[in-house]
């Protein structure tokens, strides 16, 4: 089986100017801004317990959508903290979601990483379902 390397170059997170994100509320000293900082030491921490999100609505982007065909998510603690069936899903009415690819339960806490084929939409949301 060949293996070609991906090169991920676009933080829809980290852009600026950039889409509008929403997100679990966040916990004394781990404010959301920590998760795309690009520093190891810094964390982002929800306050609540239970289903958690962050949800992108790239209306003020180009064509009101982002084109997006990965996740990668590096520094986390899902399979410590027990997380199931992650999942990233788009919409275009913030209604109806469909995911971007079956869910995920991580086996470790190393990156982890999905590619897909690449979804236009103006909404995304990853959920993380048991809240950590």
């Amino acid at each position: 089986m060949k293996t070609r390397p991906l090169i991920l170059w676009d933080n829809l997170i980290g852009r600026e100017p950039g889409p509008v994100i929403t997100h679990s509320a966040d916990a004394e000293g781990h404010p959301f801004a920590n998760l795309h900082d690009w520093r190891d030491y810094t964390s982002w921490r929800s306050s609540e317990s239970g289903e958690l999100f962050i949800k992108l609505d790239a209306s003020g982007l180009p064509g009101q959508a982002a084109v997006v065909d990965s996740l990668a998510i590096a520094g986390h603690n899902f399979a410590g903290a027990g997380v199931e069936n992650l999942v990233l899903a788009g919409s275009d009415d913030d209604l109806d979601y469909t995911p971007c690819f079956d869910p995920i339960t991580p086996d470790d806490d190393r990156v982890l990483f999905r590619h897909f084929a690449a979804q236009s939409r103006r909404y995304f949301k990853l959920t993380i379902p048991a809240g950590y």
